[in-house]
């Protein structure tokens, strides 16, 4: 569809007392495939890249347990870790932190009585997820907050130096 063409259709729009379509709005039911393609127009990525990881997503902020996390292993003169790390090219998983040369991955386990961690579909999605990361020859730590301690750091980012 042409910029010509979703002008006439806003046209029209307009015509029958309903409101023009802008590139922005969230597409309704029978919206999609106009909005998909008026994005398309002004180069927009379709919401298919996105899902598929075509395109980078916006990298999330840290938590509050992941800060305290890489303070600690700052201060444990742990080795480099890659943060949000995507082990998995089929699905849009990441893995907190990841020690690339041992093949570790490293979950900081938040949410622990409120969270997704605690219902079923939660629980079993990340099952799969680190079930996943085995099968690819990743090593998982999962550590929850209790365990976000000094000792407790020193001894995984010795245990990784080690490996």
């Amino acid at each position: 569809m042409t910029r010509a063409e979703f002008e006439r259709i806003n046209q029209n729009r307009i015509g029958r007392g309903q409101r023009p379509l802008t590139f922005t709005e969230t597409p309704g039911r029978n919206q999609t495939p106009l909005v998909r393609t008026a994005a398309s127009i002004i180069g927009a990525p379709s919401v298919k890249e996105l899902r598929r990881g075509k395109i980078a997503s916006k990298p999330r902020s840290p938590s509050h347990l992941e800060e305290k996390f890489t303070r600690l292993w700052n201060e444990a003169g742990g080795p480099e870790l890659v943060p949000e790390f995507r082990f998995c090219k089929e699905r849009r998983w990441r893995a907190d932190f990841c020690h690339e040369r041992s093949r570790t991955l490293i979950e900081i386990e938040g949410g622990a009585f409120c969270g997704r961690h605690t219902k079923a579909k939660g629980f079993f999605s990340d099952a799969e997820k680190y079930l996943a990361a085995w099968l690819q020859g990743w090593t998982v730590v999962r550590l929850t907050a209790p365990q976000l301690t000094s000792q407790t750091i020193t001894a995984v980012a010795l245990r990784l130096v080690i490996r």
